[in-house]
């Protein structure tokens, strides 16, 4: 006690000592200080293993849910399935904006992650179900089938899927979508792969699917092969991935220019030119477009300023790139 009391008429000394008029300046000065150790520290010591983020969708249904997020990826933790990436959120917006039918629908998400994009769709055909709307008044809504092959990703994410009050129409199940027709085979205990409409998938090849978290897969059964296989047996489904490439905007961009580098040269990302190549090799089109602007206009309504913000430091907005898979080379 006599200690604290010590403390405390020390402070209030030091206070004193501070004239008014510049008491609130100091005030702020030691306020950010004191946040700026405390950010410090945690970067450090990594403090904060976990946050609950919230994504709301306002259009073309409204949908509100809280996720269970790891602040960064854990080390060793393979696709880095716990974070919140945006790529997840936006894809959601691209799926609900009409990129699925909220009816009629079997969606298969490959490497769910938090399940951003998973139990939102599931919600939002749950939504539409409920109010007769998305896309016409009958007919079954759509179904989502989750998938991760992280352990500690499949836990948080039947975490989420809980905690939101998913409705059936989401399953979450592991599968490892490397092998090609192996993993096809594997698949059909899941689901049978020729009454799927839609493969899904946000950010899913920065670190390759089967690479074992290396930089290749000499074998060539990663994703590619996998996505070969599923068009073989099912020619109607429609593969879309919304993938980040990491090189993008317009700094970058300008900065080839200054050294002579063409357009294009030096600004896809090597994981994404490598997904291209293996999808040729496989037989398969890759065609790569920008995000929608209304789809991204209605991501940034939504956003809180802050996070739009860091957004576009880190080159969010730039950087997304939707890719649908094809059978078939390139013309």
């Amino acid at each position: 006690q006599r200690t604290t009391a010590t403390a405390a008429t020390g402070v209030r000394m030091a206070a004193r000592a501070v004239p008014k008029r510049h008491r609130a300046a100091a005030l702020a000065y030691f306020g950010g200080l004191a946040t700026a150790t405390a950010i410090a520290l945690d970067e450090w010591l990594d403090l904060r293993k976990w946050r609950t983020v919230r994504h709301v969708l306002t259009t073309p249904v409204s949908v509100d849910m809280k996720l269970h997020t790891r602040v960064r990826a854990a080390e060793g933790e393979a696709g880095q399935g716990c974070v919140d990436w945006p790529a997840g959120r936006v894809l959601l917006q691209w799926a609900v904006d009409g990129g699925v039918p909220l009816r009629h629908g079997s969606v298969l998400e490959v490497g769910a992650g938090v399940g951003v994009t998973s139990i939102g769709l599931a919600l939002a055909a749950s939504c539409s179900s409920d109010a007769g709307g998305g896309g016409g008044s009958d007919g079954d809504p759509t179904r989502v089938l989750a998938t991760d092959v992280c352990d500690s990703a499949l836990a948080n994410l039947h975490r989420n899927a809980a905690e939101n009050e998913a409705p059936a129409l989401l399953r979450v199940e592991r599968w490892d979508a490397a092998g090609g027709t192996e993993a096809v085979r594997r698949l059909s205990r899941l689901v049978d792969p020729r009454t799927l409409t839609h493969v899904i998938g946000a950010d899913i090849v920065s670190v390759p699917i089967g690479s074992g978290g290396g930089g290749g897969n000499a074998g060539g059964d990663g994703l590619e092969a996998t996505l070969a296989a599923l068009l073989a047996e099912n020619p109607a489904l429609r593969v879309t991935l919304l993938l980040f490439n990491r090189v993008s905007g317009g700094a970058v961009t300008a900065l080839a220019g200054a050294a002579g580098v063409p357009e294009g040269g030096c600004t896809l990302d090597p994981a994404l030119a490598r997904f291209e190549r293996r999808c040729a090799a496989h037989g398969l089109r890759a065609c790569r477009s920008p995000v929608p602007e209304g789809c991204l206009r209605h991501v940034a309504e939504a956003l809180p300023l802050r996070e739009r913000g860091l957004w576009a430091l880190g080159g969010v907005w730039d950087g997304l790139q939707l890719y649908e898979v094809r059978s078939g080379p390139l013309k």
